[in-house]
C-alpha cells in the first residue's frame, strides 16, 4: 500500500492532471450557477416543494447545492479509484504489478489514500463557490461536515472496487462510469427530493449507498425532527456499501484471469 501511495504521489507531483482537475471544478461550478439562476431568478425561491418537509428547514438552492457538492465528491472518488487498474492496463504497467506479491485490497486502498487530498481540494473549492452564491451552509458544524464527507468517501470507495471490475470486463471507462453517474444523479436525490420519483425508482435508488450518505447529511443539517431515522439510514448505507465491496473483491478473482488473457492476446 505504501509503495502505491509513493508511486502515485511521485507521478502526480511530476505530472499533475490539471486539465481534468479544473474541468471537473468548472463543470460542477456551471451546474451550481445553473441551479442558482433557476432557483433565485426564475422561481425566486418559490419552487413548489421548497416549503415541504422533503427538503427540511432550508431553501431549495441550499438543498440542491448540498447534493451537487456530495455528488462531486462521489464522482471524483469513483473515477480516481475505479479507473486505477484499467489505467494500468492502458499504460502497460499491469503486468509488472501482477508479477509483484501485491494485494488487491492494499492496492485500491493505497490509490484511495493518495487521491483523497485532490478530491477534498475540489470539494473545498466548490464549497467556497456555493457560499459565495448564497448557499446557507455557514451554520453546519465541522462535525457534521466530517461525518457526511467520511461516510460518502467510505461508500464510494466500496462502490469503486465494484466499478473497477466492470471497467476491466468491458475494457472501457466512458460508458460504464458515465452510466453510473447518470443513475446516481437521477436516483439518489442530488438536486430534487427522491420522494417525487415513482416508487419503483425510489427502491432502485435505495440500493445505491450514496443515497443514504446524502440523506444522513441532510437530516443532520436541515431536518432535526427526523433524527430518529439516522441509525437505520447509516446501517442501510453501511450494509449496501459492504456488499459492493465484497462482490467487487470476489469478482476481481475472475476479472484478473480475464485481463491477463486479453493482455497477451
Amino acid at each position: 500500500m505504501v509503495a502505491i501511495i509513493q508511486r502515485n504521489w511521485r507521478m502526480y507531483r511530476r505530472y499533475f492532471p490539471i486539465g481534468l482537475f479544473f474541468n471537473r471544478i468548472l463543470g460542477t461550478t456551471y451546474t451550481i450557477i445553473g441551479v442558482w439562476l433557476i432557483a433565485v431568478f426564475l422561481f425566486e425561491e418559490e419552487i413548489l416543494y421548497s416549503k415541504s418537509s422533503f427538503i427540511g428547514d432550508t431553501t431549495y438552492f441550499t438543498y440542491a447545492v448540498v447534493g451537487i457538492l456530495f455528488y462531486s465528491l462521489a464522482v471524483a472518488t469513483l473515477m480516481n479509484v475505479g479507473r486505477a487498474l484499467i489505467t494500468e492496463v492502458r499504460e502497460g504497467t499491469l503486468i509488472s504489478l501482477l508479477l509483484t506479491p501485491y494485494n488487491v485490497l492494499s492496492y485500491f486502498f493505497g490509490v484511495f489514500v493518495e487521491q483523497v487530498w485532490r478530491t477534498l481540494l475540489e470539494f473545498l473549492i466548490l464549497l467556497i463557490v456555493s457560499l459565495f452564491l448564497g448557499a446557507e451552509l455557514w451554520h453546519i458544524s465541522v462535525g457534521n461536515w466530517l461525518l457526511g464527507i467520511s461516510f460518502t468517501l467510505f461508500v464510494c470507495f466500496c462502490m469503486s472496487i465494484f466499478l473497477a471490475n466492470i471497467m476491466l470486463q468491458m475494457r472501457d471507462t466512458y460508458i460504464s462510469q458515465n452510466t453510473l453517474f447518470i443513475f446516481i444523479s437521477f436516483l439518489c436525490g442530488i438536486t430534487f427530493p427522491r420522494e417525487i420519483l415513482p416508487s419503483g425508482l425510489r427502491v432502485i435508488g435505495a440500493f445505491v449507498p450514496v443515497t443514504q450518505s446524502l440523506e444522513v447529511f441532510r437530516i443532520l443539517c436541515f431536518m432535526p425532527g427526523n433524527h430518529s431515522v439516522l441509525p437505520k439510514l447509516i446501517a442501510t448505507g453501511m450494509v449496501s456499501a459492504s456488499l459492493y465491496f465484497l462482490l467487487g473483491i470476489v469478482w476481481y478473482k475472475k476479472t484478473e484471469r480475464k485481463i491477463i488473457s486479453y493482455i497477451f492476446e
